[in-house]
Protein backbone atom coordinates (compact mmCIF):
# COMPACT_ATOMS: atom_id res chain seq x y z
CA UNK A 1 0.00 0.00 0.00
CA UNK A 2 2.89 2.43 1.03
CA UNK A 3 4.54 1.64 -2.22
CA UNK A 4 1.17 2.32 -4.26
CA UNK A 5 1.03 5.86 -2.59
CA UNK A 6 4.57 6.59 -3.30
CA UNK A 7 4.01 5.47 -7.44
CA UNK A 8 1.20 8.09 -7.09
CA UNK A 9 2.79 10.70 -6.12
CA UNK A 10 6.08 9.75 -8.22
CA UNK A 11 3.74 10.12 -11.48
CA UNK A 12 0.97 12.65 -10.61
CA UNK A 13 1.82 14.65 -7.64
CA UNK A 14 -0.42 17.03 -6.61
CA UNK A 15 -2.27 17.04 -10.17
CA UNK A 16 -4.39 14.53 -9.61
CA UNK A 17 -7.70 15.83 -8.14
CA UNK A 18 -8.63 14.92 -4.63
CA UNK A 19 -11.57 12.67 -5.47
CA UNK A 20 -9.73 10.51 -7.82
CA UNK A 21 -6.91 10.31 -5.54
CA UNK A 22 -8.94 8.94 -2.50
CA UNK A 23 -11.04 6.40 -5.48
CA UNK A 24 -7.46 5.34 -6.39
CA UNK A 25 -6.53 4.92 -2.81
CA UNK A 26 -9.30 2.82 -1.92
CA UNK A 27 -9.42 0.51 -4.84
CA UNK A 28 -5.24 -0.28 -3.70
CA UNK A 29 -6.71 -0.70 -0.24
CA UNK A 30 -9.55 -2.99 -0.71
CA UNK A 31 -6.82 -5.50 -3.54
CA UNK A 32 -4.41 -5.24 -0.65
CA UNK A 33 -7.04 -6.30 2.11
CA UNK A 34 -8.36 -9.40 -0.42
CA UNK A 35 -4.84 -10.62 -1.00
CA UNK A 36 -4.08 -10.82 2.70
CA UNK A 37 -6.96 -12.76 3.47
CA UNK A 38 -6.17 -15.30 0.71
CA UNK A 39 -3.15 -15.76 2.03
CA UNK A 40 -4.34 -16.35 5.00
CA UNK A 41 -6.89 -18.99 3.60
CA UNK A 42 -3.81 -20.94 1.89
CA UNK A 43 -1.92 -20.58 4.82
CA UNK A 44 -5.15 -22.46 6.61
CA UNK A 45 -5.35 -25.14 4.40
CA UNK A 46 -1.96 -25.83 4.16
CA UNK A 47 -1.69 -26.35 8.25
CA UNK A 48 -5.10 -27.92 7.58
CA UNK A 49 -3.70 -31.22 4.95
CA UNK A 50 -0.29 -30.89 7.18
CA UNK A 51 1.84 -29.07 4.60
CA UNK A 52 4.17 -26.37 5.71
CA UNK A 53 5.51 -24.70 2.44
CA UNK A 54 2.97 -21.92 2.56
CA UNK A 55 4.01 -21.94 -1.42
CA UNK A 56 1.97 -25.13 -2.28
CA UNK A 57 -1.11 -23.84 -3.94
CA UNK A 58 0.12 -23.63 -7.37
CA UNK A 59 -3.15 -24.49 -9.03
CA UNK A 60 -2.89 -28.21 -9.03
CA UNK A 61 -4.97 -30.20 -7.64
CA UNK A 62 -4.33 -32.41 -4.96
CA UNK A 63 -6.25 -36.39 -4.42
CA UNK A 64 -8.05 -34.81 -1.46
CA UNK A 65 -9.20 -31.75 -3.33
CA UNK A 66 -9.43 -33.91 -6.83
CA UNK A 67 -12.32 -36.14 -4.80
CA UNK A 68 -13.62 -33.35 -2.74
CA UNK A 69 -14.22 -31.80 -6.76
CA UNK A 70 -15.64 -34.66 -7.95
CA UNK A 71 -17.97 -35.37 -5.43
CA UNK A 72 -19.30 -32.04 -5.62
CA UNK A 73 -20.20 -33.07 -9.65
CA UNK A 74 -22.10 -35.52 -8.49
CA UNK A 75 -19.87 -38.46 -9.17
CA UNK A 76 -20.93 -40.05 -6.00
CA UNK A 77 -21.11 -43.96 -6.44
CA UNK A 78 -16.92 -44.10 -6.72
CA UNK A 79 -15.43 -45.09 -3.43
CA UNK A 80 -11.85 -44.25 -2.35
CA UNK A 81 -10.04 -46.97 -3.60
CA UNK A 82 -11.57 -46.16 -7.33
CA UNK A 83 -11.10 -42.32 -7.01
CA UNK A 84 -7.01 -42.93 -6.42
CA UNK A 85 -7.34 -45.11 -9.27
CA UNK A 86 -8.91 -43.03 -11.57
CA UNK A 87 -6.61 -40.43 -9.79
CA UNK A 88 -3.72 -42.24 -10.81
CA UNK A 89 -4.73 -42.77 -14.21
CA UNK A 90 -4.58 -39.09 -15.31
CA UNK A 91 -2.04 -38.27 -13.10
CA UNK A 92 0.58 -38.62 -15.95
CA UNK A 93 3.97 -36.93 -14.71
CA UNK A 94 3.57 -39.30 -11.44
CA UNK A 95 3.74 -35.64 -9.39
CA UNK A 96 0.56 -36.93 -7.39
CA UNK A 97 -1.46 -33.41 -8.58
CA UNK A 98 -3.37 -33.04 -11.75
CA UNK A 99 -2.03 -30.27 -13.77
CA UNK A 100 -4.69 -28.18 -16.40
CA UNK A 101 -2.88 -29.71 -19.06
CA UNK A 102 -3.32 -33.77 -17.41
CA UNK A 103 -7.00 -32.45 -16.97
CA UNK A 104 -7.05 -31.13 -20.72
CA UNK A 105 -5.34 -34.28 -22.36
CA UNK A 106 -7.97 -36.53 -20.08
CA UNK A 107 -10.98 -34.32 -21.51
CA UNK A 108 -9.87 -34.67 -24.80
CA UNK A 109 -9.51 -37.92 -24.68
CA UNK A 110 -12.65 -39.12 -23.46
CA UNK A 111 -14.78 -36.77 -25.86
CA UNK A 112 -13.04 -38.47 -29.02
CA UNK A 113 -13.89 -41.82 -27.07
CA UNK A 114 -17.56 -41.00 -26.42
CA UNK A 115 -17.68 -39.90 -30.35
CA UNK A 116 -16.28 -43.18 -31.01
CA UNK A 117 -18.92 -44.94 -28.85
CA UNK A 118 -21.76 -42.77 -30.08
CA UNK A 119 -20.76 -43.87 -34.21
CA UNK A 120 -20.75 -47.81 -33.01
CA UNK A 121 -23.94 -47.24 -31.29
CA UNK A 122 -25.41 -45.63 -34.44
CA UNK A 123 -23.89 -48.74 -36.79
CA UNK A 124 -25.21 -51.19 -34.64
CA UNK A 125 -29.05 -50.40 -34.95
CA UNK A 126 -31.21 -52.38 -32.17
CA UNK A 127 -28.34 -53.08 -30.04
CA UNK A 128 -29.20 -51.55 -26.70
CA UNK A 129 -26.81 -48.92 -25.01
CA UNK A 130 -25.19 -51.17 -22.36
CA UNK A 131 -24.49 -54.07 -24.69
CA UNK A 132 -22.76 -51.36 -27.46
CA UNK A 133 -20.49 -50.40 -24.59
CA UNK A 134 -19.85 -54.16 -23.49
CA UNK A 135 -18.72 -54.91 -27.50
CA UNK A 136 -16.65 -51.46 -27.75
CA UNK A 137 -14.46 -52.39 -24.96
CA UNK A 138 -14.13 -55.61 -26.31
CA UNK A 139 -13.38 -53.78 -29.42
CA UNK A 140 -11.12 -50.86 -27.35
CA UNK A 141 -9.22 -53.77 -25.70
CA UNK A 142 -8.25 -55.68 -28.99
CA UNK A 143 -7.65 -52.46 -31.27
CA UNK A 144 -7.83 -52.19 -34.66
CA UNK A 145 -8.16 -54.90 -37.44
CA UNK A 146 -4.28 -54.57 -38.95
CA UNK A 147 -4.84 -56.50 -41.76
CA UNK A 148 -8.28 -55.65 -43.07
CA UNK A 149 -11.25 -57.72 -44.68
CA UNK A 150 -11.19 -58.17 -48.54
CA UNK A 151 -13.33 -55.30 -49.31
CA UNK A 152 -11.43 -53.24 -47.11
CA UNK A 153 -7.86 -54.33 -46.79
CA UNK A 154 -5.32 -52.89 -44.88
CA UNK A 155 -2.43 -54.90 -46.26
CA UNK A 156 -2.05 -56.13 -49.95
CA UNK A 157 -3.01 -59.59 -50.55
CA UNK A 158 0.92 -59.64 -51.45
CA UNK A 159 2.16 -59.24 -48.28
CA UNK A 160 0.34 -62.44 -46.66
CA UNK A 161 2.13 -65.71 -47.65
CA UNK A 162 1.86 -68.93 -46.15
CA UNK A 163 4.90 -72.22 -46.13
CA UNK A 164 2.50 -73.65 -48.31
CA UNK A 165 -0.91 -74.80 -50.05
CA UNK A 166 -2.56 -78.34 -50.16
CA UNK A 167 -1.89 -79.02 -54.10
CA UNK A 168 -0.86 -75.79 -54.87
CA UNK A 169 -4.64 -74.86 -55.24
CA UNK A 170 -5.82 -71.27 -56.13
CA UNK A 171 -8.88 -72.40 -53.43
CA UNK A 172 -6.59 -72.95 -50.59
CA UNK A 173 -4.89 -69.93 -51.07
CA UNK A 174 -2.21 -70.27 -53.66
CA UNK A 175 -1.73 -66.88 -55.05
CA UNK A 176 -5.25 -65.98 -53.73
CA UNK A 177 -3.95 -65.42 -50.09
CA UNK A 178 -7.46 -63.13 -49.80
CA UNK A 179 -8.62 -66.50 -48.89
CA UNK A 180 -7.12 -66.67 -45.67
CA UNK A 181 -8.71 -63.01 -44.17
CA UNK A 182 -11.08 -63.52 -41.60
CA UNK A 183 -14.33 -62.32 -43.68
CA UNK A 184 -13.71 -65.09 -46.26
CA UNK A 185 -16.79 -67.22 -46.90
CA UNK A 186 -15.66 -68.84 -49.64
CA UNK A 187 -12.71 -70.98 -48.81
CA UNK A 188 -9.71 -70.11 -46.65
CA UNK A 189 -5.92 -70.84 -46.23
CA UNK A 190 -5.33 -74.91 -46.63
CA UNK A 191 -1.63 -75.98 -45.47
CA UNK A 192 -0.19 -79.00 -47.86
CA UNK A 193 -0.67 -82.05 -45.76
CA UNK A 194 3.04 -82.74 -46.20
CA UNK A 195 3.80 -79.71 -44.16
CA UNK A 196 4.95 -80.39 -40.96
CA UNK A 197 6.14 -77.13 -40.08
CA UNK A 198 3.01 -74.87 -41.65
CA UNK A 199 2.89 -71.28 -41.05
CA UNK A 200 0.49 -68.04 -41.85
CA UNK A 201 2.20 -64.87 -42.46
CA UNK A 202 1.76 -60.97 -42.33
CA UNK A 203 4.41 -57.95 -43.37
CA UNK A 204 3.63 -54.96 -42.73
CA UNK A 205 4.61 -51.72 -44.01
CA UNK A 206 6.18 -50.61 -40.88
CA UNK A 207 6.13 -51.72 -37.34
CA UNK A 208 2.75 -52.33 -35.62
CA UNK A 209 1.95 -52.76 -31.76
CA UNK A 210 0.19 -56.35 -32.18
CA UNK A 211 -2.85 -56.86 -28.91
CA UNK A 212 -4.66 -59.82 -30.29
CA UNK A 213 -5.57 -62.70 -33.06
CA UNK A 214 -8.83 -63.49 -34.38
CA UNK A 215 -9.03 -67.10 -36.08
CA UNK A 216 -11.70 -68.92 -37.49
CA UNK A 217 -11.76 -72.60 -39.47
CA UNK A 218 -12.70 -73.65 -42.68
CA UNK A 219 -15.97 -72.57 -43.83
CA UNK A 220 -16.59 -75.50 -46.21
CA UNK A 221 -15.32 -78.69 -44.28
CA UNK A 222 -14.74 -79.55 -41.04
CA UNK A 223 -10.96 -78.61 -40.49
CA UNK A 224 -9.34 -76.25 -38.31
CA UNK A 225 -6.46 -75.19 -36.01
CA UNK A 226 -6.99 -76.32 -32.61
CA UNK A 227 -3.95 -74.87 -31.35
CA UNK A 228 -1.20 -72.26 -32.47
CA UNK A 229 1.91 -70.54 -31.56
CA UNK A 230 3.14 -67.49 -33.43
CA UNK A 231 6.47 -65.71 -34.15
CA UNK A 232 6.97 -62.69 -34.78
CA UNK A 233 10.34 -60.42 -36.19
CA UNK A 234 10.46 -56.76 -34.56
CA UNK A 235 12.99 -54.85 -36.77
CA UNK A 236 11.82 -52.66 -40.26
CA UNK A 237 12.15 -54.98 -43.30
CA UNK A 238 11.96 -53.78 -46.79
CA UNK A 239 9.32 -55.76 -49.01
CA UNK A 240 11.21 -58.09 -51.11
CA UNK A 241 13.64 -59.00 -48.02
CA UNK A 242 13.35 -62.38 -47.33
CA UNK A 243 13.28 -64.02 -43.81
CA UNK A 244 14.95 -67.49 -43.24
CA UNK A 245 12.98 -69.79 -41.09
CA UNK A 246 15.94 -69.98 -39.34
CA UNK A 247 17.02 -66.75 -38.77
CA UNK A 248 17.50 -66.08 -35.01
CA UNK A 249 15.69 -62.67 -35.09
CA UNK A 250 12.59 -64.11 -35.21
CA UNK A 251 11.31 -64.15 -31.47
CA UNK A 252 8.80 -66.34 -30.17
CA UNK A 253 5.53 -64.68 -28.31
CA UNK A 254 5.77 -65.77 -24.45
CA UNK A 255 4.30 -64.98 -21.07
CA UNK A 256 7.17 -64.87 -18.03
CA UNK A 257 9.52 -66.37 -20.47
CA UNK A 258 7.95 -69.20 -21.44
CA UNK A 259 6.83 -69.66 -25.07
CA UNK A 260 2.78 -69.92 -25.29
CA UNK A 261 0.51 -72.28 -26.91
CA UNK A 262 -3.17 -70.52 -27.57
CA UNK A 263 -6.24 -71.93 -28.46
CA UNK A 264 -7.24 -72.25 -32.15
CA UNK A 265 -11.08 -73.35 -33.09
CA UNK A 266 -13.24 -76.18 -31.72
CA UNK A 267 -15.66 -75.75 -34.75
CA UNK A 268 -15.79 -74.17 -38.77
CA UNK A 269 -17.19 -70.90 -38.06
CA UNK A 270 -17.10 -69.62 -34.67
CA UNK A 271 -14.72 -66.82 -34.29
CA UNK A 272 -11.90 -67.26 -31.56
CA UNK A 273 -10.60 -64.09 -30.45
CA UNK A 274 -7.18 -64.32 -28.55
CA UNK A 275 -5.83 -61.57 -26.17
CA UNK A 276 -1.58 -60.81 -26.19
CA UNK A 277 0.38 -59.00 -23.97
CA UNK A 278 1.43 -56.31 -26.79
CA UNK A 279 3.91 -56.29 -28.44
CA UNK A 280 5.73 -54.55 -31.53
CA UNK A 281 6.43 -56.42 -35.01
CA UNK A 282 6.80 -55.52 -38.61
CA UNK A 283 6.35 -59.57 -39.30
CA UNK A 284 3.77 -62.08 -37.86
CA UNK A 285 3.69 -65.68 -38.02
CA UNK A 286 0.77 -68.01 -36.50
CA UNK A 287 2.59 -71.69 -36.54
CA UNK A 288 -0.25 -74.42 -35.98
CA UNK A 289 0.48 -77.24 -33.98
CA UNK A 290 -3.02 -79.12 -33.71
CA UNK A 291 -5.49 -79.62 -36.15
CA UNK A 292 -8.67 -81.10 -36.49
CA UNK A 293 -9.50 -82.66 -39.90
CA UNK A 294 -6.76 -83.63 -42.22
CA UNK A 295 -5.38 -80.43 -43.17
CA UNK A 296 -4.12 -77.09 -40.96
CA UNK A 297 -7.09 -75.26 -42.02
CA UNK A 298 -7.76 -71.38 -41.17
CA UNK A 299 -8.84 -67.47 -41.31
CA UNK A 300 -7.24 -65.51 -39.51
CA UNK A 301 -6.55 -61.24 -38.55
CA UNK A 302 -4.17 -59.70 -35.98
CA UNK A 303 -5.60 -56.53 -34.38
CA UNK A 304 -3.80 -53.57 -32.63
CA UNK A 305 -2.46 -50.24 -33.07
CA UNK A 306 -0.16 -48.81 -36.02
CA UNK A 307 2.46 -46.85 -34.08
CA UNK A 308 2.44 -44.00 -32.66
CA UNK A 309 -0.60 -45.66 -30.25
CA UNK A 310 -4.29 -43.98 -31.05
CA UNK A 311 -5.06 -41.20 -28.19
CA UNK A 312 -7.51 -43.42 -26.48
CA UNK A 313 -6.61 -46.17 -24.22
CA UNK A 314 -8.30 -49.43 -21.96
CA UNK A 315 -7.73 -47.07 -19.35
CA UNK A 316 -9.89 -44.50 -21.02
CA UNK A 317 -12.39 -46.66 -21.72
CA UNK A 318 -12.77 -47.94 -18.25
CA UNK A 319 -12.73 -43.98 -16.93
CA UNK A 320 -15.81 -43.54 -19.16
CA UNK A 321 -17.96 -46.89 -18.41
CA UNK A 322 -17.44 -46.18 -15.24
CA UNK A 323 -19.06 -43.16 -15.14
CA UNK A 324 -21.91 -44.18 -17.56
CA UNK A 325 -22.47 -46.98 -15.53
CA UNK A 326 -22.68 -44.88 -12.21
CA UNK A 327 -25.16 -42.49 -13.54
CA UNK A 328 -28.23 -45.14 -12.37
CA UNK A 329 -26.69 -45.19 -8.89
CA UNK A 330 -25.88 -41.63 -8.24
CA UNK A 331 -27.39 -39.05 -6.06
CA UNK A 332 -28.38 -35.60 -6.93
CA UNK A 333 -25.53 -33.52 -7.42
CA UNK A 334 -24.54 -30.41 -5.88
CA UNK A 335 -26.32 -27.25 -7.47
CA UNK A 336 -22.35 -25.93 -8.27
CA UNK A 337 -21.39 -28.72 -10.94
CA UNK A 338 -24.19 -30.82 -13.39
CA UNK A 339 -23.38 -34.56 -13.68
CA UNK A 340 -21.55 -35.59 -16.76
CA UNK A 341 -23.87 -37.66 -18.79
CA UNK A 342 -23.49 -39.57 -21.85
CA UNK A 343 -26.80 -40.14 -24.14
CA UNK A 344 -26.44 -42.46 -26.80
CA UNK A 345 -29.05 -41.76 -29.49
CA UNK A 346 -30.18 -43.29 -33.28
CA UNK A 347 -29.56 -40.97 -35.76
Amino acid sequence: MREATMMLEENFGQSMPLDERKRLTDAFEHLEKVSSQYEKELKGRAKKHGVTDEHHEDGRLSFKEFEREMIRGGVNWLGREELQHLFDSMDADGSGKLNLGELQCTAIRLTDLADRVQRFYEENEGMSAENCLLEFGHLLQMGSDLVGSQTRPLIPDCYISASSWHLNHPEHGFGQMWRSRLDSDESCWIASDTDKNPWLQWRFPSRREIRAVATKGNPNAAFWVTSFKIRYWEDEIEDDEPIPDDDPRWKEYQLKKHVVTLEGNFDMNTRKDNFLVPFVASCVRICPKDKHGPCYSMRASLYGSFRPPPQTSERDFELFCTNFKGLSQSQPPAKSMPPTRLILKRP
